[in-house]
């Protein structure tokens, strides 16, 4: 089993709008111009799996590299990490409705180590809050006494749900196209979105 199957994301699905606005999307672009089929993909891979991120697979590989367990942890142990996260965010509570007073609420989030760009919508006060805490568990978990350092990624990552994505100047152009669409008045973006129970994930791919 891969090291990529053993890193696990900690996550909350998004009300299920994939399938409408993924074609919505693609409908439009076909009236704007010819666009490679690929690059319309890449653009609106968010849509596949649309979350809000708690704490990242990226975020848990630092944790692993500092405490010297890189490539060490096994099925037993992220079950355990699982547990304990379970434990302090998986309480019972309601769907969260997200009603933003209008969209989108972030553009042009900029990605590490690249120039691109992440449309995002529906910020969530829950997964804002809960990020915190899983911070707290899992340093607890590990058995740092310390505050970490170069481990947690900037918070402006986190708590939105993504929904189109550019990392190149191919990319960006049609970005851009679906822009001017979600700015118009016949924006396709629902007027609520809503978040669902905790999921821990091991398998990025599959979410």
């Amino acid at each position: 089993m891969s090291e990529r199957v053993l890193i696990p994301d900690i996550y909350r699905l998004a009300s299920p709008i994939e399938p409408d606005l993924h074609a919505t999307f693609e409908a439009y672009l076909q009236e704007q111009g010819d666009f490679e089929a690929e690059i319309i993909k890449k653009v609106l891979r968010p849509l596949g799996t649309l979350h809000a991120m708690i704490i990242s697979h990226t975020e848990l590989e630092r944790i692993h590299r500092k405490k010297g367990i890189a490539g060490e942890v096994d099925e037993a142990h992220l079950e355990d990490l699982a547990t304990a996260v379970r434990e302090d965010l998986d309480y019972d509570i309601q769907y969260e409705e997200l009603e933003p007073t209008s969209w989108p609420i972030a553009e042009g989030t900029p990605k590490a180590k690249d120039s691109g760009k992440v449309l995002t919508m529906a910020q969530s006060s829950i997964v804002a809050g809960e990020r915190s805490r899983a911070q707290q568990t899992i340093h607890d978990f590990y058995g740092f006494t310390g505050r970490l350092r170069n481990v947690w990624l900037p918070d402006p990552e986190f708590s939105r749900v993504p929904i189109i994505t550019c990392r190149s100047q191919a990319e960006a152009e049609v970005y851009d196209h679906l822009l001017v669409l979600l700015r118009s008045d016949e924006s396709p973006l629902p007027k609520n979105i809503t978040l669902q129970p905790l999921r821990i994930d091991a398998d990025l791919a599959e979410r």
